[in-house]
């Protein structure tokens, strides 16, 4: 992973997920996925979350980019990141 992935925008997005409730507080990093946009239009995720540590999924993620999940208002945001709430 790139030091990118883990920067603010990561960062920034995981302190909202904690924040909305979506996952317990802890240490988590982004992982992407690299699908593509046919793999995306059939409900394949751009990222998910794991936890630091141990790397085991946190089953969080979305189609739509960090970026534009961390740009999404409130109620765009519960539609567009999927998941166990």
């Amino acid at each position: 992973m790139t030091n990118k992935q883990n920067g603010r925008v990561a960062r920034a997005l995981i302190a909202r997920l904690i924040a909305s409730g979506w996952i317990a507080p802890g240490e988590y990093r982004i992982e992407r996925t690299y699908a593509g946009r046919e793999q995306r239009s059939e409900g394949a995720w751009s990222w998910y979350l794991v936890h630091a540590d141990s790397g085991v999924e946190a089953f969080v993620g979305s189609q739509w980019s960090a970026t534009e999940c961390l740009a999404a208002d409130d109620e765009h945001f519960a539609a567009i990141v999927c998941g166990h709430q």
